[in-house]
């Protein structure tokens, strides 16, 4: 079973995803803030992020970079997740070191999808 750290300020979005998520087999963990992704990632290692775009305090842009300048985290992939369609938020969120980009609201079975191809190209033996 994958592992999945959800990272979303807003409560009711991550109560949905987590359990959305739950109900397609993932194993998933949650973090309301950026400074406790970052602690998450580092003590649980999870297959894939999922990141909301639009945190409070530490920036999702550095929650990012963060994970993927840390040599024992750099190889998870991140998910940005963001109302935000310009391409500029787009670019930004791939700059920072994310993987992939999703659109709220959350298109399920994309976003299955997207996890699906990023965890298989990151596992042990595939890269």
């Amino acid at each position: 079973m994958s592992s999945i750290l959800i990272v979303e300020d807003d409560w009711v979005h991550r109560d949905i995803l987590v359990r959305l998520l739950q109900m397609k087999g993932y194993q998933v963990r949650a973090a309301a803030s950026g400074e406790a992704a970052i602690h998450e990632v580092r003590l649980h290692p999870p297959d894939a992020v999922v990141l909301d775009m639009g945190l409070p305090g530490i920036s999702s842009y550095q929650v990012a970079h963060t994970i993927r300048t840390d040599p024992a985290t750099r190889h998870i992939p991140i998910i940005a997740l963001t109302a935000f369609v310009l391409g500029e938020d787009h670019d930004r969120a791939i700059q920072s070191g994310c993987t992939a980009f999703e659109i709220k609201p959350v298109d399920l079975d994309a976003l299955h999808r997207t996890l699906q191809t990023l965890i298989t190209r990151s596992s042990p033996g595939i890269r």
